[in-house]
């Protein structure tokens, strides 16, 4: 289907072009290429499943463009150069060539600051060891991994390297793999992980990668299909304060000295929990997490919580929890400039029932 063209219609401000085959590609591209449009601020490009897209392809004069959505996968290239944020998805990584090409598209976006990524395939590769991917712009980095395959997501995370990245968004975590130990991300301070369905991944390791954190963020799965979510307030926190006592047990260091804000979407408690004394031992244990925490050096001051949570624990409950740390409704700050929720893996209803890319700038 084709939205609001013309040839010559030079007034244009979005384009959208949805389910195009293979082979109609090239006229298309022969009509586009080489028309000004420097009204042109939104372009979509979606392709049947499975067909790639080059971005080398996309030769039009658009000056203001700042949304580009595509269909596929996407080989970065020079027409990308000014991008600030950008999202992929379907990316299959299975040889150095392909990583290779992958890496250098990147590198090859100079003021990239928002990267979101979602991985179909991302193979460990050896012999010889693949150059990093150098990403000296970069603020916000999402990693997503499809059908659940989290190594993809620790092999991809340790070939970054991201001097400036402040907030790093993961939709999942191995703990059996045994990537290179060190992450570098130096200005690391907010690690958020989404699409929880019914448990954490083992927080030690991620502790121990990313030492520096300050705010831990937990967003559960929207997915209908996983509803009701028995991923309660209380398991986030007994992950929490496990790997602390695992620390302490071998006498290490407290693991993330610096966090002192936990935020959550998660309820009180679960659904199947529904009674009324249930919810009062929850908030009991709650309150008891916060002080085991303090207790071990970990300065927590602040709790970002969903509003049912205040419906479900009642003012006198709430008043109680507040004499040990500040409470705050729950809101995602990840920023926002592209249409829909950020990647979350194949089987999100929000992000990647139909698999689609696109590229923005803020």
């Amino acid at each position: 289907m084709l939205v609001g063209y013309r040839a010559g219609q030079s007034w244009l401000r979005q384009l959208t072009f949805e389910h195009i085959p293979q082979n109609i590609l090239p006229k298309l591209l022969n009509l586009l290429n080489g028309r000004p449009l420097p009204l042109l601020k939104s372009f979509a490009l979606t392709l049947e499943q499975g067909e790639p897209f080059r971005a080398d392809s996309f030769l039009f004069g658009a000056p203001l463009l700042t949304t580009p959505q595509f269909f596929g996968r996407i080989e970065p290239k020079s027409a990308f150069e000014s991008l600030t944020s950008l999202r992929l998805t379907h990316i299959a990584i299975a040889d150095h060539r392909a990583y290779n090409s992958f890496r250098d598209g990147l590198m090859n976006i100079k003021s990239l600051q928002h990267l979101e990524l979602q991985l179909k395939e991302f193979e460990f590769l050896s012999s010889p060891d693949p150059l990093p991917i150098l990403l000296p712009t970069i603020q916000f980095l999402h990693v997503a991994s499809a059908d659940y395959c989290h190594e993809f997501i620790n092999w991809f995370v340790a070939s970054i390297r991201a001097p400036l990245l402040t907030t790093l968004s993961l939709n999942g975590w191995s703990e059996e793999e045994d990537e290179p130990g060190e992450a570098h991300f130096p200005l690391l301070r907010h690690l958020l992980l989404v699409n929880v369905i019914e448990g954490l991944p083992d927080l030690l390791p991620l502790a121990e990668k990313f030492p520096d954190i300050e705010r831990l963020t937990c967003q559960l799965s929207t997915n209908n299909n996983h509803s009701p979510n028995q991923f309660s307030i209380n398991d986030l926190f007994t992950h929490i304060v496990n790997a602390g006592r695992e620390h302490k047990e071998n006498r290490l260091p407290c693991p993330w000295p610096k966090l002192h804000t936990i935020a959550t979407s998660a309820c009180l408690v679960p659904s199947r929990t529904s009674v009324q004394h249930k919810k009062h031992k929850a908030v009991e244990r709650l309150h008891a997490s916060i002080m085991a925490l303090q207790d071990n050096g970990q300065p927590i001051r602040k709790l970002l919580l969903p509003k049912s949570f205040f419906v479900k624990v009642g003012a006198e409950a709430e008043m109680g929890l507040r004499k040990v740390v500040e409470v705050e409704v729950y809101y995602d700050d990840w920023p926002m400039p592209f249409t829909g929720d950020r990647c979350a893996g194949v089987h999100s209803h929000s992000c990647f029932a139909e698999f689609y890319s696109s590229m923005a700038q803020i």
